[in-house]
Order: structure tokens, then C-alpha cells, then sequence
């Protein structure tokens, strides 16, 4: 019963602290994807004023370097994913396995 409790107590800790952990990474995805939306959206909004000043070309800086910073900030929010899951099953494993032990 003491092990139990304590692997159960291990999985609600682990898992609360890196939840907020990951809260603050999924923000930061967000927000690169609202970034990189408003500059798709607002080249063409904008796409007469882009063609006749010649400026396509900074134009798709802009919007690579948004893509960029999104396409970063998503690997990284499926790399904390992967920690959350691994991190769980360990403790859960270990919990079987001590229980185990016992018997």
C-alpha cells in the first residue's frame, strides 16, 4: 500500500510540475504562431504595396523567418510532450516494479 501511494504521489508531482513547465512552451508556440499568421496574413493584405516597390523579396525573409521560429518552438513543445510521457512511464514502471519486488 506504501508503495503504491508513493508511486501515485511520485506521477501527480512529476506531472504537475512539468505540466506548467510545458504551459510556458506551449505559450511561446502560440505565440510564433500568431506571428508568423499575422506576417502570411498581412503580406497579403498588403500584396499591391509589396509588388510595386519591388519588396517580395523581404517579404519572404519575413515570413521564413516566422516559419522558422514556429516550426522551432513546435519541435520543442512535441520534445517536452515526449519528456512528460517518458518521465511518467518511468515512474510508473518503477512503482510496478517495486510492488512486484515485493510479492
Amino acid at each position: 500500500a506504501c508503495a503504491s501511494a508513493i508511486t501515485i504521489g511520485a506521477y501527480v508531482a512529476f506531472t504537475t510540475h512539468f505540466s506548467n513547465h510545458r504551459r510556458d512552451i506551449m505559450r511561446k508556440a502560440n505565440r510564433a504562431e500568431e506571428e508568423a499568421s499575422s506576417v502570411f496574413f498581412d503580406s497579403l493584405v498588403n500584396c499591391e504595396v509589396v509588388k510595386y516597390f519591388s519588396n517580395e523579396a523581404l517579404e519572404v525573409k519575413r515570413y521564413d523567418a516566422a516559419l522558422s521560429r514556429f516550426e522551432s518552438e513546435q519541435v520543442s513543445v512535441l520534445h517536452s510532450l515526449a519528456q512528460l510521457n517518458f518521465g511518467q512511464q518511468v515512474i510508473v514502471i518503477s512503482g510496478f516494479t517495486s510492488i512486484l519486488g515485493m510479492t
